[in-house]
C-alpha cells in the first residue's frame, strides 16, 4: 500500500495523510511466470515441462471490494454524532471509517487537479427537511432493494417502483461477488439535486484523507482518538443557522461520475423534466441543528461571564444581595445570605409559628463547625441550633437529619439490613464474649477498688447496674473483666454456661459509643469482629447486609434520593441560563446520615454499632466520604449538548503539582438542570463541547460581531503551517482577513431555496493557496487548515478565595480540542 504527503497537525497529536490506496485496486489481473534453465556450460536446456519465455504460463485473479454494504464494524465514528442535538452550523459532518483503504479500493478516475490523488467512490452527502422524496423529514428511512435488483439490465427485473429510474451504470465485467438476494439500502433523489449536493471530480479527492494515530502521538484526551489508521469522508454543505434537521448518506459513485457536477464545482442547469436516480447508500445518520442564535456554545457560556460580577461572586449558589449601605442587623441578614443560607417558615415542637434559617448540603463557603463531630444526633430536635442573639433556629442540620430519615424509610431494602446488621453484631459480640474472642484488654489495668472479685453484687441480676458503675469509673478492661468475674463459680449461682451468657448480654446492651471513643483498643477489636472480609456478588457489590447498608449510604452522602428544594430552596440561587459553584458542606451530611442510622434504633447499643460500622473510623470527624466541592447548572448546554466534557484540576504541594479533579457523581436531575460533585476543591474547572475526535469546519473569526449568529458570516479559516519543521503549527493568520466566507458558497445551484450553503471546496483551495501558506494544497493540507477545535470555557478561582469558582476566563480557541 502506498500513502502520499503526510501532515502533521500537532495539537491533536495525529498525522493525515493524502490517501492510502492499496497496490491493487478492485479489477481482474494476470500473473504471467516463466523459468529458463542452463547447464554448466550455460547452455539453455528445455525439459519440455517447465514454462518458458516463448511459452510462459498465466493465471488470472480477481480482487473484490465492498460495492453494496459496509460493514457496522467499519464505522468508527462520525460528527455530529448520531442522533444528537445542539449548534453545528459552523461543521461540516464526517464519517470515520476503521477500514482505512476502502475510499480508494475501487477508483472512478485518476484525479486530474491533484496528479498524486486518486478518485474516491465515496462520498458523503448531507439532506435537509423536505429534499429527499422517501425520507422528507429526516428520519433517516431508505429504500430496501436487492443486489438482483439494482444491477439489473432489463427493465422487467428492475423493482416495480423503480420503472422509470435511471440505476447505476456499473461496470458489469466485474463479477458481482455477493448473493444476488442480498439487501441494499437506497435513496432516490433527482439528478437536479445530486448535481448541486455531489462534490465535482476535482472537489472529490480533498474530501477524503487518511488519519493515523500511533502509540507516539497517542497523547489526546478524546476516547475517540485511538491507535491505528482511519480513512474520513467529509462532507461539503455546512448546515443551516436557522436549524433543522438532517440526515447525512455515505453513498456510493460508481456509475454516477456523469451526473457529477462540473470540474469547476458548479452545478449545471435545471434540466426541464429532472430525472429520478437510485443510489446506493453505504451508512447513514441523523442530527439536529439548533437555531444558532440560541444554542451556540460559545453565547451560551458567554452568558455565565456576563453574569460573574466581581471576582466571580455571583456565580456562587447563594441569593444574590443587593450592594446598597445596610444597618447592623441587615449586614448581619447579609452575611447569612451570602454564606447561602435562606429564611424559611417553620413551626417550633410547643407549637409557635416563627421563621427560621435553612441551607442546604451545597454552600457558597465553608463554615464554622455548628456541633462537635464526635457527637451523633439521635434526634431532629438534637440538630437545631439556636440563634441567641436573635431568639430563632438555624434548622439546617435538624432539617438534614429527617431528610435523612426519609429517605431511609422509602428505601426498605437499606432498611431491612440495617436491622439485620444490628443483630448480627449483637450475636457476633456476645459469641466471642462467651468464646473469648474479646481478650483483657490490658493485663495492667485493675479493678476499681470499691469492686472485689467476689463481690456478690456480680450477680446476672445486678450485671447491668454494676457495669454502668464500671463504665463511670473509665475501666478499660470492662468487657474482658466481666466476662472473667462472670466465669467464676460461685455457690447458689446459675451454672457456668448460663453465667456466661448472662454477662455477654448484658455487656452487649450497655456497649455506647462513648466508650468507644475512649477506648480505642477496644473500638479496633469490635471493628476487626464486625467487619471481615465480605464476599461479593456476581456485580461486584458486597454480597451481606452490611455492604448493602454501606452502599445505599454511600449513595445518600453523594445527595442521591433528596429533594431538590432541599440542595437549592430558592429559585433565585439557581435562575435559568445560569452556572453556580459550591462547597459541600460535610456537617449537613454527618446529619443526613445520623438520621438514616435512626431508623429502628433502641438504645445506646445500635448507636454503637452504628458508630463502628457506618462513620469514619476517627470517629472525631464529619463524614469523609462526602464530596467536597460541585457544580449546578441550568442551560440550555445541558440538552443542546449532552456529551458536554466538565474537566477540574487543583493545583498543590510544592514544588506546585496540578491533578486532575475526580467526578463522583454527574447526574442530569432535570431536563436543563446537570449536579456535578467533586471529591476535592478544584482551582479551575473547564467546560468543553463535546469532542467527539476530531471534526472540520470553520472558526470565529477573533475581528467579528459576537452577536452575529451566522457561522459563515461570522468564520473564518485559522491558517497552519503545511511545510517546515512546524508542520500543523499555527499562523497567527486568517482567511479571509476580514470575518466572513459567504463567498466560499456555490453561486449557481439549480435549486437554491433548498440546498443552500453547499461549500464550493476548489475555490476555497484555490483561496487559500493565495495567503500566507503561498502553496498549492493537497488534501492533507487542506485537512489540516479544516480542523475546527472544540470551544471551552474555563473557570479560575483565585488563591485568595477559599469558594470553589471565580472569575472566569474563555479559553476557547481553534486548538483547545
Amino acid at each position: 500500500m502506498s500513502a502520499h504527503r503526510t501532515v502533521a497537525e500537532p495539537a491533536l497529536r495525529l498525522r493525515i495523510a493524502d490517501s492510502l490506496t492499496p497496490a491493487l485496486v478492485t479489477g481482474t489481473y494476470t500473473i504471467t511466470v516463466h523459468q529458463n534453465l542452463t547447464n554448466t556450460a550455460g547452455d539453455a536446456v528445455d525439459e519440455g515441462y517447465l514454462p518458458t519465455e516463448s511459452a510462459p504460463t498465466s493465471q488470472q485473479f480477481e480482487v473484490r471490494a465492498p460495492r453494496f454494504t459496509v460493514d457496522p464494524e467499519w464505522i468508527h465514528g462520525c460528527y455530529p454524532p448520531a442522533n444528537a442535538i445542539g449548534g453545528f452550523a459552523d461543521t461540516l459532518p464526517h464519517v470515520t471509517l476503521t477500514r482505512a483503504t476502502l475510499p480508494w479500493e475501487r477508483l472512478l478516475a485518476s484525479s486530474s487537479a491533484t496528479k498524486t490523488c486518486a478518485l474516491p467512490w465515496l462520498a458523503l452527502l448531507l439532506f435537509g427537511e423536505g429534499e429527499l422524496p422517501g425520507d422528507p423529514h429526516c428520519m433517516g428511512t431508505t429504500q430496501p432493494r436487492t443486489v438482483a435488483q439494482m444491477w439489473a439490465a432489463k427493465p422487467e427485473d428492475r423493482h416495480p417502483d423503480d420503472t422509470g429510474v435511471t440505476l447505476p451504470d456499473f461496470d458489469r465485467t466485474e463479477g458481482l461477488a455477493v448473493p444476488e438476494t442480498a439487501p441494499v439500502r437506497t435513496i432516490s433523489l433527482t439528478d437536479t439535486l445530486l448535481k448541486d449536493l455531489a462534490p465535482g471530480e476535482d472537489e472529490l479527492p480533498y474530501l477524503c484523507h487518511l488519519r493515523t494515530v500511533n502509540e507516539e502521538d497517542q497523547h489526546t484526551r478524546s476516547d475517540e482518538i485511538r491507535l491505528g489508521d482511519y480513512a474520513v469522508t467529509v462532507a461539503n454543505r455546512f448546515p443551516r443557522p436557522a436549524g433543522g434537521r438532517y440526515v447525512a448518506h455515505l453513498v456510493s459513485l460508481e456509475g454516477w461520475r456523469n451526473h457529477l457536477p462540473d470540474t469547476d464545482g458548479s452545478a449545471k442547469g435545471p434540466a426541464a423534466d429532472p430525472e429520478q436516480l437510485r443510489m446506493v447508500s453505504l451508512w447513514s445518520w441523523t442530527f439536529e441543528c439548533l437555531p444558532s442564535r440560541a444554542a451556540s456554545f460559545t453565547t451560551l457560556t458567554q452568558r455565565f461571564v456576563d453574569s460573574a460580577g466581581s471576582e466571580g461572586g455571583n456565580l456562587l449558589l447563594r441569593i444574590p444581595v443587593a450592594t446598597q449601605p445596610l444597618g447592623t442587623d441587615q449586614k448581619e441578614v447579609a452575611v447569612r445570605l451570602n454564606a447561602g443560607y435562606v429564611p424559611i417558615t417553620c413551626r417550633s415542637e410547643t407549637g409557635l409559628d416563627t421563621f427560621g434559617w435553612y441551607r442546604g448540603p451545597l454552600a457558597a463557603h465553608p463554615l464554622a463547625v455548628p456541633f462537635d463531630p464526635a457527637e451523633r444526633r439521635r434526634c431532629a430536635g438534637e440538630a437545631l441550633v439556636l440563634l441567641e442573639s436573635y431568639g430563632v433556629y438555624d434548622v439546617s442540620l435538624s432539617a438534614a437529619f429527617t431528610a435523612g430519615r426519609a429517605a431511609a424509610l422509602a428505601a426498605p431494602h437499606f432498611c431491612a439490613a440495617l436491622l439485620r446488621t444490628r443483630t448480627q453484631a449483637r450475636r457476633a459480640i456476645a459469641d466471642a464474649l462467651r468464646g473469648g474472642g474479646l481478650t483483657r484488654l490490658d493485663a495492667k489495668s485493675k479493678l476499681p477498688s470499691a469492686v472485689k472479685a467476689d463481690d456478690p453484687t456480680l450477680r446476672p441480676g445486678q450485671a447491668r447496674t454494676t457495669l454502668e458503675k464500671l463504665v463511670d469509673k473509665g475501666s478499660d478492661s470492662l468487657l474482658s473483666r466481666l466476662l472473667s468475674n462472670a466465669a467464676q463459680p460461685r455457690q447458689g449461682r446459675p451454672p457456668a454456661p448460663a453465667r456466661a451468657r448472662a454477662a455477654a448480654r448484658a455487656a452487649v446492651t450497655d456497649l455506647t459509643p462513648d466508650l468507644l471513643r475512649r477506648n480505642t483498643t477496644l473500638r479496633g477489636q469490635l471493628r476487626t469482629l464486625l467487619r471481615p472480609p465480605r464476599p461479593t456478588t456476581a456485580t461486584g457489590q458486597a454480597g451481606d447486609d452490611t455492604g448493602v447498608a454501606d452502599a445505599w449510604l454511600a449513595g445518600l452522602t453523594d445527595l442521591k434520593g433528596l429533594p431538590f428544594s432541599h440542595l437549592v430552596p430558592d429559585s433565585r440561587m439557581l435562575p435559568p441560563e445560569s452556572l453556580r459553584f459550591f462547597h459541600v458542606d460535610p456537617y449537613w451530611i454527618t446529619a443526613l446520615v445520623d438520621g438514616a442510622l435512626s431508623i429502628g434504633r433502641a438504645h445506646d447499643f445500635d448507636a454503637a454499632i452504628d458508630d463502628l460500622l457506618f462513620t469514619p473510623q476517627a470517629a472525631t470527624q464529619p463524614d469523609t466520604r462526602a464530596a467536597a466541592a460541585g457544580m449546578l447548572l441550568r442551560s440550555e448546554l445541558v440538552s443542546g449538548w449532552p456529551g458536554l466534557e466538565i474537566t477540574a484540576t487543583r493545583t498543590h504541594g510544592d514544588p506546585p503539582v496540578m491533578e486532575q479533579v475526580t467526578v463522583r457523581r454527574r447526574d442530569v436531575l432535570a431536563g436543563d438542570v446537570l449536579l456535578v460533585l467533586f471529591d476535592a476543591v478544584p482551582d479551575q474547572v473547564m467546560l468543553t463541547e463535546p469532542t467527539q475526535g476530531v471534526h472540520f469546519g470553520v472558526d470565529r473569526h477573533p475581528d467579528s460581531d459576537p452577536n452575529e449568529a451566522d457561522p459563515l458570516r461570522y468564520g473564518a479559516i485559522a491558517l497552519r503551517a503545511v511545510s517546515g519543521d512546524d508542520i500543523g503549527a499555527p499562523l497567527d493568520s486568517w482567511y479571509p482577513d476580514t470575518p466572513g466566507l459567504q463567498h466560499v458558497l456555490r453561486r449557481s445551484l439549480s435549486s437554491p431555496a433548498l440546498p443552500d450553503r453547499v461549500a464550493d471546496i476548489g475555490a476555497l483551495t484555490s483561496a487559500l493557496a493565495d495567503t500566507d501558506l503561498d502553496q498549492d494544497l493537497s488534501p492533507a493540507d487542506f485537512a489540516v487548515q479544516m480542523i475546527n477545535g472544540a470551544r471551552r470555557r474555563t473557570f479560575h478561582a483565585p488563591a485568595e478565595l477559599t469558594a470553589a469558582t471565580a472569575a472566569p476566563t474563555d479559553t476557547g480557541s481553534p486548538d483547545d480540542a
